[in-house]
């Protein structure tokens, strides 16, 4: 680095991340038409709520499953210390990317035949992936002598501490990602209910 930024100054800016790719698209609605179109489904008594679980029946998109809804793109400093003394060794200046998103294994859906009602229920978005970019990690020493032949590895495994615990405090992005799972549901399984049963409305919790 030409310059020292302020310690643990961050500059962190949200993408989406294909939200909803065409084979997503694609299985899910499938799947969605199966559940609805299925006899069982309806065939239960009036005014009983009937559960789906749609962890099995989604096996056969499992291999999409905890797709990402949200990248959170990191860039922040580390500062890693003489554990015997605690003097700081070295800042180290890293690029990193938090994942977060929920798993679709797990969406359950429930029918309500006396509300007309069709609920879609999500579990919590959780953090996915946290990866640091190696190449872009950027020293500042405080002595030479700490700039040796492993001090790489030793600054990967520090950023990627760092970043994890960071990661830890971002509530924002898991409110985001499922916000955005929500939406993509919604965009997935509103024309497929309105086109089908359009006596029932659609909730996603």
């Amino acid at each position: 680095m030409t310059k020292e930024n302020d310690s643990n100054k961050k500059s962190s800016r949200l993408v989406t991340l294909k939200i909803v790719r065409l084979l997503l698209i694609f299985l899910i609605i499938l799947v969605i038409i199966w559940f609805l179109r299925n006899a069982s489904l309806f065939d239960s008594k009036e005014g009983k709520i009937r559960s789906l679980d749609s962890e099995a029946s989604l096996q056969e998109i499992i291999e999409i499953s905890d797709m990402s809804t949200i990248e959170y793109i990191y860039n922040s400093i580390a500062s890693v210390n003489e554990p015997e003394t605690g003097n700081n060794k070295y800042h180290v200046a890293y690029n990193g990317r938090i994942k977060a998103g929920i798993d679709f294994s797990k969406v359950k859906i429930e029918i309500d035949d006396q509300l007309k009602l069709i609920t879609v229920l999500t579990p919590p978005a959780q953090i996915q992936d946290v990866s640091v970019e190696m190449e872009s990690l950027d020293f500042i020493f405080s002595h030479s002598r700490f700039e040796t032949e492993d001090v790489t590895q030793e600054a990967y495994k520090e950023a990627l501490e760092d970043l994890n615990k960071k990661a830890e405090l971002e509530k924002n992005i898991l409110k985001i990602a499922e916000e955005n799972a929500h939406s993509a549901l919604e965009a997935l399984i509103h024309p497929i209910v309105a086109l089908e049963y359009q006596e029932y409305d659609l909730s996603i919790k």
